[in-house]
């Protein structure tokens, strides 16, 4: 009995049980003036809000339950890399966070200057970093957050800004896999190429404002999944505003905002608001695709879910959402908005298509063939500038090479317009056969405003004549014109020939904006008759 008093006595002694509140107070440049004459020193004890320590070099942190907390409107500058210890365990982490200094008032969230990587997260696991600006050098291969085989780190309420990367995950040991990230409510701006970039297992980015990050034409974005060889699975990205991609070293964005590649099964895509006003070719909202050509890794994203999306653009843009490999897809209640510009030139709303690059990307023949795939409860609304678009590149929906008939589409709307009295077409075949696309598509509108519409262009002038006896080249009659005065709203009037007009049962269940469909459902994302709003479901990600 004695023995194991004593063993319990040193456990309790131990560095893993210690749990100690630490204080951190510097006035460097960018400090609130309040501040002045109020930093630590290195001859402090640092465990009380007036006897902070200067810097967290200071500190001697061991593994435990500890929070570190910087006080607010405090600024440092030329840090070095936060490389700390392991918390207990993911409720009882390190913490970094802020506090409110006794001596002075401010709401400011500490700055934190690094000379190079903020937090380094490798083989580590178990924190939580909330209300800091973690500045960095403004140069590339330098991280505000990295997670490198780390796991469970719960990141809220910071700015991460002026890195070449503000948030990444990666696995350099395939033995350790990184895992349980929680991004949320944090701004991620101005960082010289990505926003976040990366993966793993169990992530969760939410209520972000990710701006103006990325440089590159063609390779940065404001947000990146990606993987290795291994999947990374159970990934949700919810409510996320992106906005102004490319823009840290561009006058206009030049590639996809928010891009995903590499083998990520159960990734959900919900509710993000993604807008780029002025735009290159080659740059648009939304792509789930694999990397043709560049990369021996599988591409594929089986169970893919992209529900409730708002995308808006302007300018010369090729695709505003583009998806393939990914078998048993579900894609619905998106809005996507492609506004008039001076200079514009073609534009497809949703484009689907097939990996079929070489070096072994393809897991098996699935990934060729969307099977499964259910497309339903869309709008897009496509206004150009260009008088002239042309008929082969401008398109409500566009197939891609490959397809084994297994994709179903209904309840989707599309409006269409142009500079001039061009002709359009719903549906691109490209050199596809409807038989060899879909197994259903019905209940579907579309209408071009300017001119006349063809319903494909394989052969079908009207729906009729393709075999969709419930759709309509119709005007749906929106409320309004999409503009910013109201929020870019696709809302339906009460006679639009929408409304309960869906098919009787493969409509979405809940609609734009989750709310519950009160009767049948309209065609297209909105719905006219709207009740009450519906909770989130579950998301792929850790504690969802």
């Amino acid at each position: 009995m004695k023995k194991l008093l004593l063993s319990f006595a040193l456990l309790l002694l131990s560095p893993f049980a210690e749990a100690t509140a630490y204080y951190v107070c510097d006035c460097q440049s960018g400090a609130a003036a309040a501040c002045t004459g109020n930093a630590g020193s290195s001859g402090n004890d640092g465990l009380t809000p007036t006897t902070p320590k200067q810097t967290y070099a200071q500190l001697s942190i061991t593994t435990g339950t500890h929070t570190i907390s910087f006080c607010q409107g405090g600024a440092w500058t030329a840090a070095a890399s936060f490389t700390p210890p392991s918390g207990t365990s993911p409720s009882a982490p390190i913490t970094f966070t802020s506090y409110a200094h006794p001596n002075f008032t401010s709401a400011a969230k500490p700055i934190l200057r690094f000379t190079g990587t903020g937090f380094n997260i490798t083989y580590t696991s178990n924190f939580e970093i909330s209300n800091l600006e973690v500045v960095g050098p403004g140069t590339g291969s330098t991280n505000g957050l990295v997670m490198s085989n780390g796991g469970y780190v719960y990141a809220h309420h910071n700015r991460f800004t002026q890195f070449g990367y503000g948030v990444a995950m990666s696995d350099g040991d395939k033995g350790a896999l990184t895992s349980d990230l929680r991004l949320v409510s944090n701004t991620i701006d101005f960082n010289v190429n990505i926003g976040f970039e990366g993966g793993g297992k169990r992530v969760v980015i939410e209520d972000n404002d990710f701006d103006s990050n990325g440089s590159v034409c063609g390779f940065d974005h404001n947000i990146y999944i990606s993987s290795n060889p291994v999947a990374y699975d159970n990934i949700t990205v919810r409510r996320n505003r992106l906005t102004n991609a490319l823009r840290y070293a561009n006058s206009a964005s030049c590639a996809v905002s928010f891009v995903v590649h590499g083998y990520v099964p159960h990734l959900l895509i919900e509710e993000n608001y993604i807008i780029d006003l002025a735009t290159t070719s080659g740059g648009f909202c939304l792509a789930v695709d694999g990397v043709t050509g560049r990369s021996a890794n599988p591409q594929r994203f089986e169970d893919l879910v992209i529900r409730g999306n708002h995308c808006i653009q302007a300018g010369p843009s090729n695709t505003i959402f583009q998806w393939d490999s990914a078998p048993y897809a579900i894609i619905e209640n998106n809005v996507f908005i492609h506004l008039p510009q001076a200079g514009d030139s073609d534009v497809r709303c949703m484009v689907w298509d097939a990996n079929t690059g070489a070096q072994g990307q393809r897991l098996d023949l699935r990934d060729t063939q969307g099977i499964g795939n259910l497309v339903r409860n869309n709008t897009c609304y496509l206004s150009l500038n260009n008088a002239t678009p042309s008929t082969a590149n401008t398109a409500c929906y566009k197939a891609g090479t490959v397809g084994l008939g297994q994709m179903t589409m209904v309840n989707n709307l599309c409006y269409m317009q142009n500079g001039g009295t061009a002709s359009m077409v719903a549906f691109d075949l490209t050199s596809q056969t409807r038989a060899s696309l879909l197994s259903l598509a019905d209940y579907n509108i579309a209408y071009n405003a300017s001119g006349t519409l063809t319903w494909d262009n394989g052969g079908n002038a009207t729906p009729a004549a393709a075999g969709e006896t419930h759709s309509s080249i119709t005007n749906p009659l929106f409320v309004a014109t999409p503009s910013s005065g109201n929020s870019y709203s696709v809302q339906i009037q009460s006679g639009s020939p929408a409304v309960n007009a869906g098919h009787p049962t493969k409509g979405a269940r809940s609609t734009f904006g989750r709310m519950s469909p009160v009767s049948t459902r309209d065609i297209g994302a909105e719905e006219y008759n709207r009740a009450t709003l519906l909770p989130l479901g579950p998301g792929y990600g850790w504690m969802q």
